[in-house]
């Protein structure tokens, strides 16, 4: 709908929207992004502002789009950080003629078509932990792609506040029997537990989620408060996360980490800023 050129502006007061909603709900910092596109490109315009739950003296502060100061869990956002990781080791570094590649050379040699290759048969190529092969034998894009691979599992990964309950082993022992035949879109952090478990079965066993994203992705984009390791964050101030739980509810994550350094981290466990 039409909207003035001030309405984003109007949002910036102690009566507003936005504010209005940090309040009510106890979130930490909100970005709010108006495009409003003209009657050709050159016309079109967008505005952005960081509203933060920072009262002083009765009053909210809004920062810029530029805002580092506050360090939260972006929750499913990770999985975004995922596919792009996953996507440098099968389409990127394969060619690469450095010598700390040859790991991702192997992998094309193994499989000159990774992402049409069988993920289990992947995996258990380079992974040390084993997996049966799961019911409708998803391929490596079906799995990134959420088709015909794991259905939802949230009941069984995390507490209902948010705490993860399950190992590595225990996941890979326990995910093939949760799926069941018959072609399904069915979004699932499963899916990209295996994505993640994949990416350092392939990477050389010095590296980490947090390595490699630093190497590969944080270091080129100038990501400089963006973090897969809860020990990376150090003594940075961040936002207390909150999850939606099993009964449907609002819970506050007591764990600090959030889901960095467990099972669920390459579904939901990085922690980032506006800015980055």
């Amino acid at each position: 709908m039409p909207l003035r050129d001030d309405y984003l502006k109007s949002l910036d007061t102690d009566e507003g929207d936005v504010t209005k909603i940090l309040w009510y709900s106890g979130v930490a910092q909100a970005a709010v992004t108006l495009d409003k596109h003209g009657d050709t490109p050159e016309r079109n315009t967008s505005q952005s502002r960081i509203f933060n739950d920072t009262r002083e003296e009765g009053t909210w502060r809004s920062g810029s789009e530029n805002d580092s100061r506050l360090i939260f869990p972006i929750g499913s956002l990770t999985k975004l950080l995922i596919a792009f990781l996953i996507s440098i080791m099968v389409d990127k570094l394969p060619y690469s003629d450095k010598p700390e590649d040859e790991q991702y050379r192997r992998l094309r040699k193994l499989y000159p078509d990774p992402w049409g290759t069988i993920f289990t048969t992947l995996f258990n190529s380079f992974s040390e932990k084993r997996i049966a092969p799961l019911p409708k034998n998803p391929l490596l894009r079906h799995v990134l792609l959420h088709f015909n691979s794991l259905p939802p599992m949230n009941s069984i990964l995390l507490a209902p506040d948010g705490t993860s309950l399950m190992s590595v082993e225990e996941f890979l022992e326990v995910a093939p029997r949760l799926s069941q035949e018959g072609e399904s879109i069915e979004y699932s952090n499963g899916n990209y537990i295996l994505i993640g478990l994949l990416i350092q079965a392939i990477a050389p066993p010095h590296e980490t989620l947090q390595t490699l994203m630093y190497k590969h992705i944080f270091k080129p984009l100038d990501m400089n408060h963006t973090y897969m390791s809860r020990t990376d964050v150090g003594d940075t101030p961040y936002a207390r996360p909150h999850v939606v739980s099993t009964r449907g509810r609002r819970e506050l994550v007591h764990d600090p980490g959030y889901g960095a350094d467990t099972i669920v981290c390459p579904a939901m466990g990085a922690f980032s800023c506006t800015k980055d």
